[in-house]
């Protein structure tokens, strides 16, 4: 019953994480008649069969264990192999070498993370080896710049506008709703990314297949 309750608590903090457009926000950009046929607790039932499976009772030890089995081979790993190949390069990733991961899960929370400060055993190895400074410098992703090129004037906000063109003609969406989605996303400010981008990539993909409104 404990690891139950754990279970749904650590999913609901964790499944949000994950989301591209939280399901409310991608409900709406549907026809409403799409929309009722929708299980939006799909995904959320697999992050909570993950949680399930994992035996430990502590939180952060069953948050990374979920990242190994989504995000990490879904997503980020995904993105490292599509990329780099695509360029003709072969990478790696050491710290993912089975023994340091096994050795890695066998650490707990507490003495992974302090405070705001995470990755503690490997801060520390580096901070012996490179230096605190190197050690203590913040976290750098791979994101694209995708809020830049949409606001900027240009060849790239040209060419997000004749793309968005599959998004519009795109029977999967409701047209009202993703224009409101885009005008909102341009006209406020905030980083919006990943909300355009996705029903931009869908209506690419749905355009190659025929699927259309027309």
């Amino acid at each position: 019953a404990v690891a139950e309750a754990l279970s749904r608590d650590d999913c609901t903090l964790y499944a949000p994480r994950l989301y591209v457009i939280s399901p409310a926000e991608a409900l709406a950009l549907l026809p409403p008649e799409v929309a009722t046929d929708i299980d939006v607790d799909r995904y959320n039932a697999r992050v909570r069969a993950l949680f399930d499976e994992c035996r430990s009772l502590d939180r952060l030890s069953r948050m990374l264990y979920v990242d190994l089995k989504t995000s990490l081979v879904d997503e980020m790993l995904a993105k490292v192999d599509r990329m780099t190949m695509a360029s003709g390069l072969e990478a790696r990733v050491p710290l993912l070498d089975h023994v340091v991961v096994e050795a890695a899960v066998r650490v707990p929370g507490r003495l992974k993370r302090h405070s705001e400060s995470g990755k503690l055993p490997l801060r520390r190895l580096v901070a012996r080896r490179l230096g605190r400074e190197t050690a203590d410098r913040p976290k750098s992703g791979f994101n694209s710049p995708f809020d830049c090129w949409i606001r900027r004037e240009g060849a790239t906000r040209s060419k997000f506008n004749e793309l968005w063109s599959h998004a519009e003609a795109c029977a999967a969406f409701d047209p009202a709703s993703l224009a409101g989605l885009r005008s909102f996303s341009l006209d406020n400010g905030q980083p919006v990314g990943p909300k355009l981008f996705a029903p931009l990539v869908f209506g690419i993909w749905a355009g190659q297949r025929g699927f259309s409104a027309a």
